[in-house]
């Protein structure tokens, strides 16, 4: 109970902190600023982490299960599935940054934070943030008018995949067919969670406690699962709520081609950052 008490304590904060940005979010610049602060947060990370992987490699690039090694940060400690996530939006951000320059930037450096971001998502090699990151440009593209680029990129990715050797070994990254379907483990250790849903399928079994009670661990790798054991259906459907809604306004609120040029680039960049946070989730 007190190990629920104090994180739910914490989260209680975040959402309060979060509440109190958004009430200070008057206009689209406002917005926009506070979408830069970010970037310029996540290219201080990457960049950082970056450096390590020059200063400390044995420290930068510590053995997987697999036996491959991937960068992660060392300091600050930046796991590498978190990294890849902070390079897939830095790296979605900029390129948006060069589709839709502002009056004034005209996308001035994009490309060079793009190439900072495509090597920290190679040398971090996380699947997920990687294909969230290349979904979430495909969409962008096909949001900001580009749509034969959008299907020229799904076209490509298509056929990388199945002619080429390529992106498949990428991938792959050292694993069988079998481990990479399983999801390095991953589905045999949610099924294992899922059983245990049953016994209290509506509360859940202690917000952010049950998993070190019942399988000994902080995390089951997913956060929805995460959430439905702590809170159960219940707390999953305070999850989804927001979600839902926030993804209805993306929707609704879609970029055209009449739109102000801020107004475009911050309808992409956060429909962008939504896809990929929702998808590593």
């Amino acid at each position: 109970p007190l190990v629920s008490a104090l994180k739910g304590f914490e989260v209680f904060v975040l959402v309060l902190v979060g509440i109190h940005l958004a009430g200070q979010l008057r206009t689209l610049a406002d917005v926009r600023w506070l979408v830069d602060v970010l970037a310029l947060i996540l290219l201080v990370l990457v960049i950082s982490s970056l450096l390590g992987a020059v200063l400390l490699p044995g420290e930068a690039f510590p053995p997987t299960l697999s036996g491959i090694r991937v960068l992660q940060g060392t300091a600050p400690v930046i796991n590498s599935n978190t990294l890849t996530q902070f390079a897939a939006l830095l790296g979605l951000v900029a390129l948006i940054a060069w589709l839709e320059p502002l009056p004034g930037r005209q996308g001035v450096g994009a490309w060079a934070v793009i190439g900072i971001a495509l090597v920290a998502i190679i040398l971090s090699h996380s699947r997920t943030s990687t294909i969230a990151g290349a979904l979430a440009v495909i969409v962008v593209l096909y949001l900001s008018g580009r749509r034969s680029l959008a299907l020229g990129a799904a076209g490509a990715g298509a056929v990388a995949w199945f002619a080429t050797e390529v992106l498949a070994s990428f991938i792959f990254r050292g694993q069988t067919e079998e481990q990479v379907l399983n999801l390095s483990g991953r589905l045999t250790f949610w099924e294992s969670t899922v059983g245990l849903l049953g016994d209290s399928p509506w509360v859940g079994h202690g917000f952010y406690a049950a998993q070190r009670a019942l399988l000994g661990t902080s995390t089951v790798d997913n956060t929805y699962l995460d959430v439905m054991l702590g809170l159960g259906v219940l707390g999953v459907i305070v999850l989804l709520v927001p979600l839902l809604i926030a993804a209805a306004g993306l929707l609704a609120a879609r970029p055209t081609r009449r739109d102000a040029p801020l107004y475009r680039s911050l309808a992409l960049e956060l429909t962008a950052i939504f896809i990929v946070v929702v998808i590593r989730s």
